[in-house]
C-alpha cells in the first residue's frame, strides 16, 4: 500500500522533474539559438569589411518569419533555430558553369566571394568558429563572474594540534 504523503511526494517529485526538464532544454535551445547568431554574424561582418556582398543572413531553418531588407543584403528570421546561413554573391558559381557551357569567359562580379583575393576569403570562412570562442569564452566569464567563491570557516578545533595551539 502507497500512502497518500508518499504518493503525493512522487507526483510533485515527476511534475518537478518533467518542469525542470523543460527549462533545460529551453536553455539549450537558447544556447543553440545564440551560437548560431554569433557563428552566422562572424561570417556576415567579415565579409562586409572584406567588400564581398552578402546576398542574404538568416538566422534559422525552414519557412521564413519575418524578413527585410537593408541596403543589397536580405535579412531573415527563420522558424527553427537550429543553423542559419550567410549567403554570398557569386558563392554558388552559377554564373561560372553557365559561361563554360555556353563556351563563353565567366563575368566577374563585383563583391562576389570568389572574386575576394585568398585571404579574404579564408578570414570570411574562419570568422564563424572564432565568434563562436569568442562567444564561449564572454559566457564563460559571465559564468565565473556570477560563480562567486566562499571562504573556508573553522568551526570547531581537535585539542592537541597545531591549529588548536595557534588559537
Amino acid at each position: 500500500m502507497i500512502y497518500p504523503a508518499f504518493h503525493t511526494i512522487l507526483v510533485r517529485h515527476r511534475l518537478y522533474k518533467e518542469v525542470n526538464d523543460a527549462v533545460d532544454f529551453n536553455r539549450i535551445y537558447t544556447c543553440i539559438w545564440r551560437r548560431c547568431h554569433a557563428h552566422e554574424l562572424g561570417h556576415f561582418l567579415i565579409a562586409k569589411l572584406n567588400g564581398i556582398r552578402v546576398v542574404e543572413f538568416a538566422v534559422g531553418m525552414g519557412p521564413a518569419i519575418c524578413k527585410f531588407t537593408k541596403g543589397e543584403t536580405r535579412y531573415v528570421l527563420r522558424l527553427l533555430p537550429l543553423g542559419g546561413a550567410c549567403m554570398f554573391e557569386g558563392e554558388d558559381g552559377i554564373y561560372t558553369e553557365k559561361a563554360k557551357e555556353e563556351g563563353a569567359e565567366p563575368v566577374k562580379q563585383e563583391g562576389a566571394f570568389n572574386e575576394a583575393n585568398v585571404w579574404a576569403r579564408i578570414a570570411t570562412v574562419f570568422a564563424g568558429p572564432f565568434f563562436n570562442m569568442i562567444l564561449a569564452f564572454l559566457l564563460a566569464l559571465i559564468v565565473v563572474g556570477f560563480a562567486g567563491s566562499t571562504k573556508p570557516t573553522v568551526n570547531a578545533l581537535m585539542e592537541g594540534y597545531p591549529a588548536a595551539e595557534a588559537g
